[in-house]
C-alpha cells in the first residue's frame, strides 16, 4: 500500500514519507517538516550559536591549540566544539571548572547536600553487598587493599603511567590472583584500558595518544 505524501510547513512542498523523520507525537506519525529543512534549520542554529560547520570543524581537528586554563598544547578535538568553547579550556579543564561548581553550589544548599549524601551512601551499601556476595568482587577488593597497604608500607613503589607518563597513577591488575603484580596507569589510560578490553580481550595497552 503506497502511503500519501506529506505536506512540509518549511519549504511548502509536498514529499514522500521517506523525506521526513518519524514523529510519534504527531497524527500522521512524522515529522511536520522534511528532512531537508531541518538539516537547514539546524545548521542555522549552529551558526547563531557560533558552533562552526561540520566541514570546518572536522579540519581543525588537526591543528593544535593551547588551553588557557592548564597552559598545555594540545589538539583541537580534545576541546568541546564550537568558537564558544574553544577559548575557554580543554575537555578535562572545562569538566573540572563544572564540577568544582557544581559541588559548590551543592555545599551551599543545606537540603540537596544531605539528599546527596544519602543517595551516595545507599550507592555505596549496595557496593559493599555486591562485594560481599559476588567473589569476583570480593577478590578485586581485597587486591586493592592489599596495593594500598603495600604501597603505604613501602613494599610498593607508585610508577608513572606506562602509556603517557602522567605522574599521578594507579595500580592495574592483569591477574588478580596475583595482587602484588601491578602495572601503573593514570585513571584515563586505565580506563581506556578497560574500555579496549571490553572490546578485544587480545589487548592489553591502552590505545596510544589517549591522554595529551
Amino acid at each position: 500500500m503506497e502511503r500519501k505524501p506529506f505536506f512540509c510547513n518549511d519549504c511548502k512542498a509536498t514529499r514522500g514519507p521517506s523525506d521526513f523523520w518519524r514523529n510519534r507525537r504527531s497524527v500522521s506519525g512524522y515529522n511536520y517538516v522534511c528532512k531537508a529543512c531541518v538539516a537547514l534549520r539546524h545548521e542555522k542554529w549552529r551558526r547563531s550559536v557560533g558552533i562552526k560547520p561540520r566541514e570546518i570543524y572536522e579540519a581543525d581537528r588537526a591543528r593544535p591549540g593551547i588551553c588557557p586554563s592548564c597552559g598545555r598544547m594540545k589538539d583541537l578535538w580534545r576541546f568541546r566544539p564550537g568558537t564558544l568553547f574553544e577559548v575557554l579550556a580543554c575537555r578535562r579543564c572545562y569538566q573540572a571548572l563544572n564540577i568544582r561548581d557544581w559541588w559548590a553550589k551543592l555545599k551551599a544548599d543545606p537540603v540537596a547536600h544531605a539528599v546527596h549524601k544519602r543517595s551516595t551512601n545507599a550507592r555505596m551499601r549496595g557496593y559493599r553487598l555486591g562485594e560481599l556476595t559476588d567473589p569476583g568482587m570480593r577478590r578485586r577488593a581485597a587486591c586493592r587493599q592489599i596495593v594500598w597497604i603495600a604501597t603505604r608500607g613501602g613494599l610498593l613503589h607508585r610508577q608513572p603511567c606506562e602509556s603517557c607518563g602522567a605522574p599521578k597513577s594507579e595500580a592495574h591488575h592483569d591477574d588478580y590472583t596475583k595482587p602484588l603484580e601491578v602495572r601503573w596507569f593514570c585513571r584515563q589510560c586505565h580506563k581506556a584500558l578497560h574500555a579496549a578490553s571490553l572490546t578485544t580481550p587480545a589487548r592489553t595497552a591502552p590505545p596510544p595518544g589517549c591522554r595529551a
